[in-house]
């Protein structure tokens, strides 16, 4: 996928902003079934999946798209079910790796920025608490979130 750096400066890059920024949040996009991936390369996505312990991932499997790169230069020889199976693992290794960074988080508190509101997601069961979400509809707010 032409990258120009290798995993491990990628490895390098997020210990030093783990190291920076201590309890930061990493996230990162996973494409399944690339041109000319071979399992070798499926299992090396996996380990880093568990290495780096992201906190969200977009997850996809390949798909040819015009005017790309790809798709002028490159053949997609990784059958569907290949692609169907990888993505598969990438995205339960990413959710057994992500329940253990959410359980670290139980019981903390955190200073988070809130730019818009969609009320349909959220659901209050007291009354300050739909106060605030009144307040948040109209400007941006900074709240006290306990997860």
């Amino acid at each position: 996928m032409r990258r120009n750096y290798s995993r491990e400066a990628y490895l390098d890059l997020i210990q030093q902003v783990r190291t920076m920024i201590p309890g930061c949040a990493i996230s990162s996009d996973f494409i399944s079934g690339f041109c000319g991936e071979t399992e070798e390369d499926h299992r090396a996505t996996l380990s880093l999946l568990e290495l780096v312990a992201y906190e969200h991932a977009f997850m996809f499997a390949y798909s040819m798209r015009e005017k790309t790169h790809a798709h002028r230069k490159l053949v997609d020889d990784v059958p569907e079910a290949v692609k169907s199976r990888r993505l598969n693992e990438v995205i339960n290794t990413f959710h057994t790796k992500a329940i253990g960074v959410s359980q670290r988080e139980l019981g903390k508190q955190h200073l988070v920025l809130i730019d818009g509101v969609r009320i349909s997601l959220l659901r209050f069961t007291h009354t300050r608490e739909r106060e605030r979400e009144r307040a948040c509809q109209h400007s941006p707010s900074i709240l006290l979130v306990r997860r």
